[in-house]
């Protein structure tokens, strides 16, 4: 069993060679994903009327994305939706119509831009539909007694 002493040298020995005990700052530049960091959501505003009978949804969601380095494309996470609309606007410029671009397996929706949107804020538009899960995944269900 090491005494007080002993702790308090060991950690005073550690301290003088620099080694740090504390998590490094949080970077958004490495955190893991599959997303590119080239647009960043801000705020979401998500409206999504169920239909208990049939097990759908429909939905609305309007993103303040930031752009920080022009892009060509925007890509977000998704799963079981079919997009219906999409439009994007914002900072002055004319909104554009966006087609989506779904992949099932990476589980993303991409659009791609008519030209490279430059840094700034935009507001993202997307109007879908889905299926409600018995699986805990998007949108799901769970039956329990009550």
């Amino acid at each position: 069993m090491l005494s007080a002493s002993r702790i308090v040298f060991l950690v005073a020995t550690l301290l003088a060679a620099g080694t740090s005990f504390a998590e490094e700052p949080f970077s958004f530049a490495t955190t893991p994903g599959k997303l590119p960091k080239t647009v960043v959501p801000e705020d979401y505003q998500v409206h999504v009327v169920p239909d208990l009978k049939a097990f759908t949804f429909r939905g609305s969601e309007t993103i303040r994305i930031k752009v920080l380095q022009p892009t060509a494309k925007i890509v977000l996470n998704a799963l079981e939706i079919e997009v219906d609309s999409a439009e994007l606007g914002g900072e002055g410029a004319v909104a554009q119509k966006l087609s989506p671009q779904l992949d099932k397996e990476q589980q993303t929706l991409e659009f791609s831009l008519n030209a490279p949107l430059p840094a700034g804020s935009y507001s993202l538009r997307i109007d879908y539909r889905g299926v409600i899960n018995s699986q805990p995944q998007g949108l799901f269900y769970n039956k329990y007694v009550t």
